[in-house]
């Protein structure tokens, strides 16, 4: 199965998930220079895996089995989705206050457990982690404190990390005035891992929940006046919207009342690194819940149920994931 099902554009419709920036499938990880490193694995299958996810909340579990006479001691990583400084776009991250912004939780048969978070940043394709910290910069690009800490910068040092794609300068007029501020131009990569053991010849089952981070727009962008716009080509191929889609969307837009808009959010999540596991998924079970049953859904793949009011289901058997999991959804919001 190359990708994810896509159910029929309908005026109050489906699914999908993350945006620019949910979260990954566990994979096996060493610790080496430099990070966190994902390893493959012959002992360890992942037998199933049972994804819920919504703008507000993602849990998944997972049931691996050790196929060995030996138990096998390991490093588990997971991969958070990317997350840059979106300007103007809206980027809900859910506790920027903490590293573990995602409020991150993970158990095995139901203990829990204490995950580490790796974390670097990149610029220009450089890791410039240790260039942030020096200066006491937080490596979190979104939010109040990044910002913040970007003006202690000296003139110089700030320029100087315009050149190297750190940061990005921002003109504006202020009275008479012509002022400048930097913002983030990095993106911040992030990983939990922990060490685990997978006892020989069973199974075990791990638990996942965390708050995903929500991308979006105030406004749909890929559609306007009645006609695709620029950005089309990029979420055809990123969402798999089609005509019917944009039909569905224009449709709601003409129907909505004057004090209502529509808007765009975006979910992600990192499908591929289940590959780092012997075999294939045995079983893989999608649940996408949208919330508002006004909204309308879209993401790549074929097979999905409607199961209630919000939520959409599908599962597939001996799953090798292709691609990663991005999700659109058009919603309505009540304007003030």
């Amino acid at each position: 199965m190359s990708r994810l099902p896509v159910a029929p554009a309908l005026a109050l419709s489906l699914l999908s998930v993350l945006a620019a920036p949910v979260s990954a499938n566990d994979s096996m990880g060493v610790i080496g220079a430099g990070g966190i490193r994902l390893a493959t694995t012959e002992d360890v299958s992942m037998d199933r895996e049972d994804l819920f996810i919504s703008p507000s909340k993602v849990t998944v579990d997972y049931v691996f089995t050790n196929k060995t006479e030996k138990d096998v001691e390991s490093v588990v990583a997971f991969p958070m989705p990317e997350i840059r400084y979106f300007g103007e776009e809206v980027s809900d991250v859910p506790n920027a206050e903490s590293d573990n912004f995602m409020n991150f939780k993970v158990s095995q048969d139901g203990a829990p457990i204490d995950v580490e978070l790796e974390q670097r940043a990149f610029a220009s394709g450089l890791d410039v982690t240790d260039a942030l910290k020096k200066k006491g910069v937080h490596l979190l690009p979104v939010g109040e404190a990044a910002t913040a800490d970007l003006k202690t910068l000296s003139p110089e040092e700030a320029e100087d990390w315009v050149a190297r794609g750190i940061v990005t300068r921002q003109s504006y007029t202020d009275g008479d005035q012509e002022k400048v501020e930097y913002a983030p131009g990095w993106t911040l990569k992030s990983t939990y891992w922990w060490r685990t053991v997978f006892p020989a010849g069973q199974s075990v089952k791990v638990h996942h929940s965390y708050k995903p981070s929500v991308g979006g727009t105030v406004d749909v962008t890929f559609f306007r006046d009645g006609a695709p716009a620029e950005n089309y080509d990029l979420y055809a191929k990123r969402y798999c919207i089609n005509e019917g889609f944009t039909k569905a969307v224009a449709k709601a837009q003409a129907q909505t009342a004057k004090n209502t808009a529509w808007m765009e959010k975006w979910l992600s999540y990192v499908l591929v690194t289940a590959n780092n596991w012997s075999g294939p998924i045995g079983t893989f079970h999608l649940t996408v819940d949208k919330e508002d049953p006004n909204a309308l859904v879209r993401f790549c793949g074929d097979g999905s149920e409607k199961t209630g009011p919000t939520t959409y289901e599908l599962t597939t058997k001996d799953y090798y994931p292709q691609e990663d999991l991005n999700v659109l959804i058009v919603y309505p919001q009540k304007l003030e």
